[in-house]
């Protein structure tokens, strides 16, 4: 999964369906071509038909459903992360 839409990181596309929909989520957080790019990376996993969507630069893991809608944002907080 990359992205192509300037808007958002992450692209989706069903392999099951014989459509050539593409769908696009997981919006960016630094807009295209600016500084400091960091902040769009993601690393991604998937559990239980769900999907683990983390920027490393941040403390928070994004929760997406099987749809691809946002379900969940879980914040990291412990001691020294500010």
């Amino acid at each position: 999964m990359s992205a192509s839409n300037n808007n958002f990181i992450i692209n989706s596309k069903s392999f099951k369906k014989s459509t050539d929909s593409v769908q696009a989520f997981h919006k960016r957080i630094i807009p295209f071509g600016k500084q400091p790019r960091q902040y769009n990376e993601v690393y991604m996993d998937g559990y239980d038909g769900k999907l683990a969507v983390i920027n490393p630069a941040m403390p928070g893991i994004f929760l997406y459903d099987r749809e691809y809608q946002n379900e969940k944002i879980l914040q990291i907080k412990f001691p020294g992360l500010g």
